[in-house]
């Protein structure tokens, strides 16, 4: 998402914010899932858009990004990090186990 607002940017509104996470979800899940969902099934779930408003959503995501969709282990390791931090700060459950260094090395090696 912040890349997005970089790259397009653009503002978080009460209108598009929905459409962004949406987008962002869908890619992040493609770029980092071995068994991705298809859109197809996104839409038994959120049953207010078809097959086609996905394909649709993930293109122009797709091309606000300039397709740079690679994320670097550094940068999932800052926002990784960031969101348990801001967990602990607000004694909310991080229920995912701490990124060990083997965990965090293999995922680089994947992503290089």
């Amino acid at each position: 998402l912040e890349r997005l607002l970089t790259y397009a940017e653009i503002d978080v509104t009460p209108s598009n914010w929905k459409r962004m996470v949406r987008g962002a979800i869908i890619l992040g899940s493609k770029l980092w899932d071995d068994q991705a969902v298809w859109n197809v099934d996104y839409c038994q779930i959120l049953r207010e858009l078809t097959v086609e408003d996905l394909n649709e959503l993930e293109r122009q995501f797709l091309e606000l990004l300039q397709f740079n969709i690679n994320v670097s282990a550094s940068v999932y390791a800052k926002y990784y990090f960031d969101l348990r931090e801001l967990a602990d700060t607000y004694e909310h459950a991080f229920p995912l186990e701490s990124l060990s260094t083997e965990r965090a090395l293999k995922l680089e090696i994947v992503f290089i």
